[in-house]
């Protein structure tokens, strides 16, 4: 059965990237949005311990314990309107427009599509069959006719997350419109505090042993979306993002209805793959894609050194909203590595050239 939860922040989070801290470098711990690693440990501690199977004095749990809450699957997380009940998704690298103003996110104008014909374009070795993505010739530049194909100069990548009709508009072949889209400075802030560190022998400041934490607080009205598999008894609280800072989870009666067909895949959770930037699965069949970027990730690894755990190597993620537009139908929800902990979420729609 697949629980749809809402989670809300009762506190600040403080969720670490994969960057580490360098003095002489903005010597300051930074936050960022909870990845998925945060948010399958956070559940799967909170089922071990609803189970009275974590011990208490810090080791590790039993063998067969940690085999049973690793089968529990996870999807997300992502920002959500707690109100509503849905999901705001991150903005489609497809979409293009006008380049933001004064930190805001504009407006989506074109959707890319493959087009062929542009001189000097090289396909990635790892889609050897891409073309280059391209605004659709239907968006025409405010200097030019309506019939004129809109220079690449004049669009820009949008920022910011999709609300859920603004989601379906995309998975529909169509442009959200203003109202759809929200900019990350409405989802939430950062707020930096000075911290000191406290000598363990006598539980005083350390002198000269300050350092600067940043800290993230989720707007009013926004938390967190994800889908869980084999988790039933899920508590109504967990510890996510900092020792001690506490979160309810309320469950929803169905997860949201994601669309189930479509020949673009849009990347809603930082992705893992082996390969650069295409699946292996997909590479036959990439007609483009449009990647973002990538963010360094990292973890702890419970079974390494004979169950005494030591840090995961770091990988890098293609970060969410990357698009893969393919030449055949998607049967997809996940891919890449990981994905039982909620890297490789996909949600498929339907480009320009579909309709």
């Amino acid at each position: 059965m697949t629980l749809a939860i809402l989670i809300e922040p009762l506190d600040l989070l403080f969720c670490r990237d994969g960057r580490p801290i360098v003095a002489g470098e903005g010597a300051a711990a930074g936050t960022a949005l909870p990845g998925p690693q945060v948010l399958a440990g956070a559940i799967r501690t909170a089922l071990l311990r609803q189970r009275g199977q974590l011990p208490t004095d810090g080791s590790r749990p039993a063998q067969a314990h940690l085999d049973a809450v690793l089968q529990v699957r996870l999807r997300g997380p992502l920002l959500a309107d707690l109100a509503r009940g849905q999901p705001l998704i991150p903005m489609p690298a497809d979409l293009a427009g006008d380049k933001a103003k004064h930190g805001l996110c504009g407006t989506p104008q074109a959707r890319l599509r493959p087009q062929s014909g542009v001189p000097g374009w090289q396909a990635p070795a790892d889609a050897p069959q891409a073309l280059p993505l391209w605004p659709a010739p239907e968006r025409a530049s405010k200097a030019s006719t309506p019939n004129d194909r809109a220079r690449p100069a004049e669009l820009a990548a949008q920022s910011g997350f999709l609300t859920w009709d603004g989601f379906q508009a995309w998975a529909a072949g169509r442009l959200p419109n203003s109202d759809q889209v929200r900019s990350a400075e409405t989802l939430w802030a950062v707020e930096a505090r000075t911290n000191v560190s406290l000598d363990a022998a006598t539980a005083v400041a350390a002198e000269g042993q300050l350092f600067t934490s940043r800290y993230l607080r989720l707007a009013p009205g926004v938390g967190l979306y994800a889908e869980v598999d084999g988790a039933d008894d899920l508590p109504a609280t967990l510890l996510l993002g900092g020792d001690r800072r506490q979160v309810t989870v309320r469950r929803l009666p169905k997860p949201v209805a994601w669309p189930t067909q479509g020949r673009v895949a849009l990347a809603l959770t930082p992705t893992i793959l082996p390969q650069d930037r295409c699946p292996a699965e997909w590479q036959p069949h990439c007609r483009g894609l449009a990647i973002p970027g990538a963010d360094p990730v990292s973890g702890w690894d419970l079974a390494a050194n004979g169950g005494a755990g030591a840090p995961r190597p770091t990988r890098w993620a293609i970060r969410p909203g990357a698009v893969w537009h393919l030449d055949s139908p998607i049967a997809f929800t996940s891919i890449g590595v990981e994905t039982a902990s909620g890297f490789g979420w996909i949600a498929v729609g339907t480009g320009p050239t579909d309709q």
